[in-house]
């Protein structure tokens, strides 16, 4: 019997047709998960900045919003558990999964976890940053020293 390659498979021959994906494979040129990155917007206003982070399907308490040494850090938990059972109650199948993210951001370390808002709605996840002002320092003279 002899094969041509339209009665194959693609995970018959992954090198060969990953080959043809070179310039549009995201793992080649971005690094391995990127993904599964969260898409995110950064927008700056008046008062600092808002970071709007789609998360479709994703439940508030599956959501994680820290603060440290000046990196915000988004992070995402998720896990399912769906059990099948027969009319004997007897378990016909069993599944779990997990999914896990992370996603940070550098706001500076003037910035302090009362000056962060989060909210989540209709699958946007939307963070209010103010940064304080910023006061200018004064011109001083630095005397040299003979």
């Amino acid at each position: 019997m002899s094969y041509s390659l339209q009665n194959c498979d693609r995970d018959s021959f992954p090198s060969f047709f990953d080959a043809f994906e070179f310039p549009f494979n995201s793992d080649f040129r971005f690094g391995k998960g990127f993904k599964k990155s969260m898409k995110a917007d950064v927008i700056k206003n008046k008062d600092g900045y808002v970071i709007k982070i789609d998360l479709p399907g994703i439940d508030e308490k599956d959501v994680n919003v820290r603060l440290k040494n000046g990196i915000l850090t988004v992070s995402i938990e998720k896990k399912k558990e769906k059990e099948e059972k027969n009319d004997k109650d007897e378990i016909i199948c069993s599944e779990r999964s997990e999914f896990h993210s992370s996603r940070s951001f550098q706001v500076g370390k003037n910035v302090k976890s009362g000056d962060i808002s989060a909210a989540l709605k209709n699958g946007v996840l939307t963070i209010n940053v103010k940064t304080p002002e910023q006061k200018e320092e004064e011109e001083k003279v630095i005397r040299i020293q003979a």
